[in-house]
């Protein structure tokens, strides 16, 4: 299993899945040499009229401690919002709202 192709396909279905809720989605383009990330922590940003600005990592099956922490320590304004979405085969979807707001 290719893990780009893999990591490519659960960001896509974040992605289905925010704009199936009503978000404006946004993922950077990547290219063979240098991968780009939002801010080098987020996969997708995600704009909503009412609920604000939501930023995603996603990742597959499990999340590592120092991602996690490297997120949690990211500051963020009011009105924006992280969350670590983690693609669990043959589950689906686990969320973790990382901070203590939740949109």
């Amino acid at each position: 299993m290719n893990s780009v192709q893999k990591g490519n396909r659960n960001e896509r279905k974040c992605e289905v899945e925010l704009q199936s809720q009503g978000w404006l989605t946004e993922r950077p383009r990547r290219t063979r040499f240098n991968k780009i990330d939002f801010f080098g922590l987020f996969d997708v940003m995600a704009i909503h009229p009412l609920m604000g600005v939501l930023l995603v990592q996603v990742k597959s099956n499990r999340c590592p401690k120092p991602v996690r922490e490297a997120i949690s320590a990211f500051k963020v304004p009011t009105g924006v919002f992280k969350q670590i979405w983690i693609w669990v085969d043959r589950s689906g979807w686990k969320i973790l709202s990382v901070g203590n707001q939740t949109p």
